[in-house]
This record gives structure tokens, C-alpha cells and sequence, in this order.
């Protein structure tokens, strides 16, 4: 039993043999990526809960998109492939996605002194993306890639976090480009 006694609190505590009644004990099936902080977050849960659980190493989009058309048979644009999906984990998502969430929990004036260096350095993401795209219609090999669809999902919202897209026309295009792949879906679509 896990019990918190901090001043104020109501006594929590978490009883595991009632989350493992509620999970059905072993039938939990985590499809995990390691160093995903996502995934680290149900991991460290079910530590806490003392649940025993089965752990599958995966990364989704990755593993989603091997022999299909939007993963790249060709081994440098593979690489490539790799290189923006990492730049959107690193370089695009912490800025761009964050500020988006932010917004939407009403968590502005609580962040207020990180706000314009998140914002600088997710225009300055958009700024890659508007150069390149300004050159290829898409990330990787002139073709929609998984790449695409890593740097489409907080772009093509990036606005609602309070990221400028007039000034980027590439961008814009290929927002279009992308929103009209067969099989798109909205953001909200569930």
C-alpha cells in the first residue's frame, strides 16, 4: 500500500490488489517504445500499482508503417525518414505541441516565463520545415512518407497554440497536400 501523509492531504493511498482485480491481474498487454516519456508514464503506474503486466518494445508509427507504402523501402531515404521523425520528437513537438496544450488547459500564465522561448524555438521548427518544403512536396523522397504524418499531426494545429502559418506557404500547401491523402482524418476524429 502506497500512503501519502503530506500536510493537507486526505490519506491516498493505492491498494494494488484492487487495481489488479480491476485489470484482471497478467491479461495487461503494454505496447511500449522505451524511451518514450508516454510510455514511461504507464510503466511507472503499473510499478506503482504492483501490476504485472506484458511488455511489447515497439515504436507504433514505426512499426505501423514497415512494408507499407508510407515507410521507405530505399535505405537513405529510411534514414531520412528517421532524421524528421526524430527532428518532430525533439525539435518540433516540445515547442509546438506543448504551447498547443498549454493553451487548451488553461495553463498560459502558469508557464508565462517559458512562453517566448517555446514559441521562438517552434517557429524556428516551422522555419526547417517551410525551407524544405519549399524545395520537395514532402519529407522524404518526393512522396507521403511516415515522416508526413509525424510532422503533420501538431503542424497542421500549430496555430492553435499560437504559431504564425500565414508567412509559411509551403507549409500551408502541404497541409492541403496532406489533409487530401485518402483516408485522412481530423485531429478530433476518434
Amino acid at each position: 500500500m502506497l500512503s501519502c501523509s503530506a500536510p493537507g492531504s486526505r490519506g491516498r493511498y493505492v491498494d494494488p490488489s484492487h487495481a489488479s482485480a480491476r485489470h484482471g491481474e497478467t491479461d495487461l498487454r503494454l505496447y511500449d517504445f522505451h524511451e518514450s516519456g508516454n510510455g514511461y508514464k504507464v510503466r511507472l503506474l503499473l510499478a506503482h500499482l504492483g501490476l504485472e503486466h506484458e511488455r511489447i518494445e515497439l515504436d507504433i508509427l514505426y512499426y505501423l508503417a514497415q512494408d507499407t507504402d508510407f515507410w521507405p523501402r530505399d535505405r537513405f531515404e529510411h534514414a531520412q525518414a528517421l532524421q524528421w521523425m526524430g527532428f518532430e520528437q525533439c525539435s518540433h513537438e516540445p515547442y509546438v505541441a506543448t504551447v498547443r496544450f498549454w493553451t487548451f488547459a488553461g495553463q498560459l500564465d502558469e508557464h508565462a516565463a517559458e512562453l517566448p522561448d517555446r514559441r521562438a524555438r517552434g517557429e524556428a521548427a516551422l522555419d526547417v520545415m517551410e525551407q524544405h518544403l519549399g524545395v520537395d512536396d514532402y519529407f522524404v523522397g518526393g512522396c507521403y512518407s511516415i515522416a508526413d504524418i509525424a510532422l503533420y499531426a501538431y503542424t497542421h494545429v500549430a496555430d492553435e497554440g499560437g504559431c504564425d502559418l500565414s508567412g509559411r506557404p509551403a507549409i500551408r500547401a502541404w497541409i492541403e497536400r496532406v489533409a487530401a491523402q485518402p483516408g485522412a482524418v481530423e485531429i478530433t476524429a476518434v
